[in-house]
């Protein structure tokens, strides 16, 4: 087995722990811009520590212009694609985020013909099609019945930040071939750090530190460790492995979302349709990359 598929399996279950820990955070009052500048924070020790280990004699290593132009558009489209994403999985069930994030690898087949020209094959475009139903169906079936219509603006913030996650995975693997994976997650972190440091101070997250015991703490904690072996190893799956089958692998961890969300968030309403859903997508999921 190929070892960027591994990666791609770490990532798929860590996502969908992240999923069930970030609810858990959220409700003991952390927002979105302390979580992320928190495990970015820890992610630049440990990157540098893993590049260390490896033997990389530079950080520049094979580092040209242009491949620092992409970093700052990844990081910008990060950004982005954060706001959109956990704004989005704020406003609507777990379950339905799972079911929801499996329209993303429609992108990145899309994206991976546009820009790197890697033709799906047929049976991977019946697997688009049967995605696309099966949000459709779900939107109108489920969705429709939102109690208030931030609701609604989650759903679309949600998948649109998905793309935009797809977006990025096209880019990482291309500076992934000329920096390593390490040294990417290491300036990627560093920048994101700023950005994020300054929309914490701007929106009093600081403020909500005070108060929390040390459970909560751990509970952050935890939450960053899951969230820096997730972000790793995507980033070693974008970067060994073709990009539309890094994204559907990666995106295969809905199914434990699903299962997550109904054992400790009880979230039990429309119960049979969301198994037809998940069933739906997961064949979907498997036709996209046979």
């Amino acid at each position: 087995m190929s070892i960027g598929i591994v990666y791609a399996l770490v990532a798929a279950i860590g996502y969908s722990f992240r999923s069930l820990l970030y609810k858990m955070v959220e409700r003991h009052g952390f927002d979105r811009n302390l979580f992320l500048l928190s495990y970015r924070i820890f992610s630049i020790p440990i990157s540098l520590f893993i590049l260390k280990l490896s033997d990389a004699q530079s950080l520049f290593l094979d580092f040209k212009s242009n491949v620092f132009s992409l970093i700052i558009i990844v990081v910008l489209i990060s950004y982005i694609a954060d706001s959109l994403y956990f704004y989005g999985f704020s406003r609507i069930e777990m379950t339905l985020s799972s079911i929801f994030s499996r329209v993303a690898p429609v992108f990145s087949l899309i994206v991976s013909f546009l820009l790197l020209h890697e033709m799906p094959k047929s049976i991977a475009v019946f697997g688009i099609i049967l995605i696309v139903a099966v949000s459709i169906w779900v939107a109108k079936s489920m969705v429709s019945k939102a109690k208030t219509q931030n609701e609604g603006r989650g759903v679309i913030a949600f998948i649109v930040g998905n793309m935009l996650y797809t977006l990025n995975g096209t880019l990482i693997s291309q500076i992934y071939a000329v920096s390593g994976g390490m040294s990417f997650v290491f300036f990627f972190s560093l920048l994101t750090c700023g950005i994020y440091l300054v929309s914490s101070i701007k929106d009093g997250s600081f403020s909500k530190l005070k108060g929390k015991n040390v459970k909560q703490y751990l509970l952050l904690f935890t939450l960053n460790f899951v969230a820096i072996i997730s972000f790793f190893s995507n980033v070693e799956a974008f970067g060994t492995i073709l990009v539309p089958v890094a994204y559907a692998l990666t995106s295969f961890g809905f199914i434990f979302t699903f299962l997550l969300s109904y054992i400790f968030l009880g979230e039990r309403e429309n119960l049979i349709k969301k198994i037809i859903a998940t069933f739906g997508m997961l064949i979907g999921g498997f036709l996209t990359i046979s």
